[in-house]
């Protein structure tokens, strides 16, 4: 087993309360046959489990960048936190991006559409454009329903044609909410770190640092871990250099034997 092969499985580990239903079975399985499905299969439980933690009055913060799920955010309660660029997202930031407060930013998302999702939005609408008729008129309907009052002839013909996709996009987009939670909130608070598989992975990886933390050994410093997983980091490049040097010394051997002339006189 490769190192990022254990660490997913060992971080998977740590993930021990999971929700499913068998309406996000069906959406599952819908997503692999056609690839056409909204953040609201795909995010169920996380979306039940926020529900309720709103309502039990819990400060959420959603970690994630997914621009779909900028909807939710609800200040001063519900943030999201980018840990590819270290920031949280609130309702400012959302503004800035989209031009909308996270209320609107379905509207936005339906006209402008998303070719990763298989959103199909309208054609030759853009963020800019989408966020200024949002501003305007306010929602996706009253947008399709105020096409008389827009001057760009391609821009008002464009809405006309493809408003069905519109309206599409729209519950394509749209995150549901209000699906019962199927056990209660408590239930679902990760009590204390699975050992395994953890620590196999840890022992396997030399990681002796943390392996002594998880296991309730005495404490150490954050220079003494960084230090242990360097260590075993290194550990594996140099063995993975020195089974490279060995392979490249095999090669050279076979390469040298097969270029040496045959001497005649040993001929048989």
């Amino acid at each position: 087993m490769s190192f990022l092969e254990g660490l997913r499985l060992a971080v998977g580990g740590l993930t021990a309360n999971r929700l499913r239903s068998a309406s996000t079975a069906a959406c599952s399985l819908a997503t692999r046959a056609c690839s056409c499905c909204s953040t609201s299969c795909r995010a169920w439980a996380r979306l039940s489990r926020l529900t309720a933690a709103k309502a039990a009055g819990w400060r959420v913060t959603i970690v994630s960048s997914d621009k779909d799920l900028m909807q939710l955010i609800e200040e001063p309660q519900i943030d999201m936190l980018d840990t590819m660029n270290d920031r949280r997202i609130g309702r400012n930031e959302v503004l800035e991006k989209f031009g909308v407060p996270p209320e609107k930013v379905g509207d936005v998302l339906a006209l402008m559409g998303d070719s990763v999702d298989n959103v199909p939005g309208v054609p030759g609408i853009g963020p800019k454009t989408a966020s200024q008729l949002i501003q305007t008129f306010g929602d996706l309907e009253t947008v399709l329903a105020s096409t008389d009052q827009i001057t760009k002839p391609k821009l008002k013909q464009s809405l006309i044609d493809h408003a069905d996709n519109a309206r599409l996009s729209r519950e394509l987009v749209r995150l549901v909410c209000d699906s019962a939670l199927p056990e209660p909130l408590e239930d679902l608070k990760l009590k204390g770190i699975p050992p395994e598989p953890l620590k196999q992975f840890l022992e396997e990886q030399g990681f002796k640092t943390l392996l002594n933390r998880m296991i309730g050994g005495p404490q150490q410093t954050g220079a003494t871990v960084r230090n242990d997983v360097m260590a075993a980091m290194e550990a594996k490049t140099i063995h993975a250099i020195g089974l490279n040097a060995i392979a490249r010394r095999n090669t050279s051997a076979r390469a040298t034997d097969e270029a040496l002339p045959v001497n005649s006189s040993s001929r048989l």
